[in-house]
Formats: C-alpha cells, structure tokens, sequence
C-alpha cells in the first residue's frame, strides 16, 4: 500500500494509522479498545498543543500534561485550565476498523470468551507500520546534495589551514 502523509485511511490520518498499526504489531492480538486508546491519546496530544498555542497552557507544563492523559476523561481541568469534552470516539473506531479490514492491513482473529472480536496484524499491515512519512529524494536532487559535498571536500582539502 502506498502510504504519504496525505493519506487517509477510515478518515484518519496516516501517521495515526502507521502508529496505530506499529503499536498492534507487538502483541498476539488486539481488541477495538487498543483503536479507541490510540484516538484518544490522539486527541488528547492535539488538545494539549492547542491549548499551549493559545496560551491557556505553559508550554512548560506540556511533558508533563502529555503524561496525564490516563486520567484525563475524569479530570475537569489541568493546571487550572478547563478541559473541552472528551468526545466519544465509538464511531471513528468502528470506521478505521472497518477501513483496516477493508483493505486487509487487519484481520479478524476470532471472540474471545466474553464477545470481544480479536484482531491480528496481517503482513501487510507490519509493513505499512513500519513505512516512514518522509517524501522520497528523487535521483537529480541526490546528485545535487552530493555535489554540494563533494564541492565542500575540495575547499577542505585545498585550504593549508584546515590540515588538522
């Protein structure tokens, strides 16, 4: 699967999905709570960096405020800054599911004994877990940032005083 940052899957971006999908890879199987988390924390980093750009927040309290996510659908305010409404992330975590199994970077791997679906990591969804965001260098800008090198080399070891 061709993944860049622009990418959406289930109306999710693709770093999410790629974190989402790295964190998965490391157990024998995972639950929809491991999806609803993974949202959450989502959106409790991006309520933190808002609440800091408009200045509600210390930015030197952010570490520490990004730590506090566990008990954050509990807490009313932090730092004395009232926090909005944790919204219920049910749906958007039934439709990334659905999207992950639609295009086979999960699986369904059976119930456990109290109903819970299990889901695994397919093989493709290891690799799409491991995919990096970073948009390719094509050949002619490698050539060039080479050249820049190789340029900078020559200057060195031309000038007497940069022997040592």
């Amino acid at each position: 699967m061709k993944l860049d940052r622009n990418t959406r899957i289930g109306g999710q971006p693709a770093k999410l999905v790629r974190d989402l999908l790295a964190d998965a890879t490391n157990s024998d199987g995972f639950f929809a709570d491991l999806v609803n988390e993974h949202l959450f924390r989502t959106w409790w980093r991006v309520t933190i960096n808002e609440l800091i750009e408009t200045g509600k927040l210390d930015a030197s309290n952010r570490g520490h405020a990004l730590r506090l996510w566990t008990t954050a659908r509990s807490r009313g305010k932090i730092f004395g800054v009232r926090l909005p409404k944790v919204p219920d992330f049910t749906l958007q975590t039934h439709g990334l599911i659905g999207a992950l199994l639609a295009q086979e970077l999960i699986c369904d791997d059976g119930r456990e004994s109290d109903g819970r679906t299990v889901y695994r990591v397919t093989d493709e969804g290891h690799a799409t877990g491991m995919k990096s965001l970073v948009p390719r260098m094509n050949h002619a800008a490698a050539e060039a940032l080479l050249a820049e090198v190789l340029a900078r080399v020559a200057r060195i070891n031309n000038d007497g005083e940069l022997l040592h």
